[in-house]
């Protein structure tokens, strides 16, 4: 379904997206190893990891959100929490962004150094003075400046000689057949090559060192591979080799008892081919039930800091978690939780539920919930991101309650072809995010279409209550089993399963208030603030609060925000180019990336058509190094 939609920076579908980033990392990659130039890999590694970061930041404002980790399940068996393994993939690019720049600074400096000793040299001569050797006895012979272009003779062998600045020869390597330019002084000499390493003697034009004259160089696997191709470049060759790899207390309610409800429960996770489960999540969960609302919170068995809570205090739903495992990067305003707060007493997540707190919420508040007729019965999928997709909706739910009416003992959600809207009411639902740009709102019509080839009937979820539990006037659930399913190129495989167990039920007095405190600085999507003007849709406010009281439905300035998105914001279906940047808040942002990104691909071709003019003008000089001071 993911793969089916389109990109909300560039517009494209986002498999064929996939294909295309797929081949253009391989190219780098093997760019990366295989190319000799040191400052040409460099800058390729520069380019494609800050095109990253401005596509990361562009996507970012058309609602992308980030997970923190890339790898999914591959880090449990290694016993690491999301969090430590999403600050390995987010520091990742840093590193290689930093190492980047940083080693083209470095050796643009010393390149800078160097072309001022050798411009010292050619205008001074070391002092006023060239030296070089007399073709017929090989003697060294130092003369001024002045006296270029005289006949004198040797003052070793007599011969006679000219005075002019001395020729290059050129070698080849005996092992790796690299080519090796050097002054004539310089015969006879053993070096280290430039290329392999290898211990050779320098001698005449075009002429190979014979294996006798030459000592192997030693077996250096980075080195045997073309990584380290010249001294002081390992740091440099290091984040290309990387960059190579690289291409992720509350509360309650208002009776004087209320039911504490605990115990475990497990998920398993499949995929569309994959008959045993790919993903195993184990965690305990604690429910607080009275006749005004409810608390839910789960903690992952194995993970501790993966945690969850979910309230309605009669009005309002409250969602709370932690914000690492959910994003990436740096919290806004030192969050370190996340939170979303809507009307109603519907579950509508916004983020990745990896808890699977919808489980919990159909075993013991869903009952609730129908009782009080708040359109349950046509509510969206709440694992398929209501605000998100809008294939989570179009599905009616069937319950059976306890003899009590206060739980659901059963229930499922069939696919109702007659819940459809037109494409353009579809995405007018107060609880689903109009599409800010042409690609956002094509990935939705593609969603949409996805979901129209569900046949009527499909079951796409089942919970169950496999026994009940009796605490005084209550029928509690005991055990329970969830079984969400999905269809596939016309085939319908179960997604996940889960089971829940119920191990105490006790009744416990109740606090005074009805909505958990905030302990922690936590980011808020409010929803309650969500208005529509005409053509204009305010989606909701986002801000950062706590520790302390949550706030209100009427903050003032919240109020005053929404007041002016209303006025002056983007109209919803308006997708011109200046359109975009019409967003009070983010519009100047969105400008300034857009500028950087087409600004990095001229950069890079301008660079790109230069290094190729260059080459070809000093063909006769490719893969000529410094060693030692001499011209190799």
């Amino acid at each position: 379904m993911l793969l089916a939609g389109r990109d909300g920076f560039f517009g494209f579908q986002v498999r064929d997206e996939l294909w295309v980033l797929a081949v253009m990392e391989l190219a780098v990659g093997l760019a990366l190893f295989c190319i000799k130039d040191v400052v040409f890999r460099l800058w390729l590694l520069a380019w494609a990891i800050t095109n990253y970061f401005v596509i990361r930041g562009a996507l970012s404002f058309e609602g992308v959100e980030l997970a923190t980790s890339f790898i999914g399940s591959l880090s449990d068996p290694f016993h690491l929490s999301r969090g430590w393994s999403g600050r390995a993939v987010w520091l990742i690019p840093y590193y290689l962004l930093a190492g980047a720049y940083l080693s083209l600074a470095w050796r643009g400096w010393r390149a800078f150094q160097e072309s001022r000793r050798n411009r010292a040299r050619l205008q001074t001569g070391k002092g006023g003075f060239w030296k070089i050797s007399c073709p017929a006895c090989g003697g060294r012979v130092q003369f001024p400046l002045t006296s270029e272009g005289w006949d004198i003779p040797c003052p070793h062998c007599t011969q006679p000689m000219k005075l002019r600045r001395e020729e290059e020869l050129k070698a080849s390597c005996y092992f790796c057949q690299g080519h090796i330019q050097f002054p004539v002084h310089a015969l006879g000499r053993r070096i280290a090559c430039p290329h392999c390493r290898g211990e050779i003697t320098l001698r005449g034009q075009d002429t190979p060192v014979t294996a006798s004259e030459s000592k192997a160089p030693e077996a250096r696997p980075a080195e045997a591979c073309g990584i380290l191709r010249n001294p002081g470049s390992k740091s440099s060759s290091a984040s290309a080799l990387l960059g190579a790899l690289f291409l992720i207390n509350g509360t309650w309610l208002m009776s004087e008892e209320i039911l504490d409800i605990r115990g475990h429960y497990e998920v398993l996770e499949y995929g569309a081919k994959s008959p045993v489960p790919l993903i195993r999540m184990r965690a305990d969960f604690k429910v607080l039930l009275a006749p005004s609302g409810w608390q839910i919170t789960a903690t992952n068995s194995d993970r501790a800091g993966e945690w969850a809570l979910l309230a309605f205090d009669g009005t309002n739903t409250f969602a709370l978690m932690p914000y690492e495992g959910h994003f990436v990067g740096k919290a806004p305003g030192g969050s370190r939780h996340f939170a979303t707060v809507s009307t109603g007493p519907l579950y509508e997540t916004s983020v990745t539920d990896y808890l699977h707190l919808h489980v919990l919420w159909l075993a013991f508040a869903a009952g609730q919930v129908a009782k009080a007729d708040s359109g349950v019965g046509t509510m969206p999928l709440p694992w398929a991101y209501p605000r998100k997709n809008v294939s989570a909706y179009g599905y009616r739910w069937h319950f059976t309650f306890s003899p009590d009416g206060m739980f659901v003992t059963k229930c499922e959600a069939r696919r109702d072809p007659a819940l459809d809207l037109p494409l353009e009411e579809e995405l007018l639902r107060p609880t689903l995010s109009y599409p800010r740009s042409p690609a956002a709102y094509q990935r939705q019509a593609d969603l949409r279409a996805i979901r129209s080839v569900v046949p009527a009937g499909f079951v796409n979820a089942a919970y169950s209550t496999t026994s009940m539990r009796s605490m005084g006037q209550w029928n509690i659930p005991a055990e329970g089993t969830f079984v969400h399913s999905n269809y596939n190129n016309g085939r319908p495989f179960k997604r996940s399963e889960a089971t829940l167990k119920v191990t105490e039920v006790a009744t416990v007095s109740a606090p005074d208030t009805t909505v958990p405190d905030l302990t922690e600085k936590t980011l808020t999507r409010d929803f309650r603030y969500r208005q529509q003007k005409e053509n204009r849709i305010y989606e909701g406010a986002v801000y950062v609060q706590g520790p302390g009281d949550w706030r209100s439905a009427t903050d003032p300035l919240l109020l005053k925000e929404a007041d002016a998105y209303l006025a002056h914001g983007p109209k919803f279906g308006d997708y011109g180019l200046l359109a975009s940047f019409k967003d009070p808040r983010t519009g100047w942002k969105r400008m300034l990336l857009y500028g950087t990104f087409v600004a990095l691909q001229v950069l890079f071709v301008t660079l790109l058509w230069r290094g190729i003019r260059n080459r070809r003008g000093l063909a006769d000089q490719e893969g000529t190094h410094t060693y030692e001071g001499l011209t190799l």
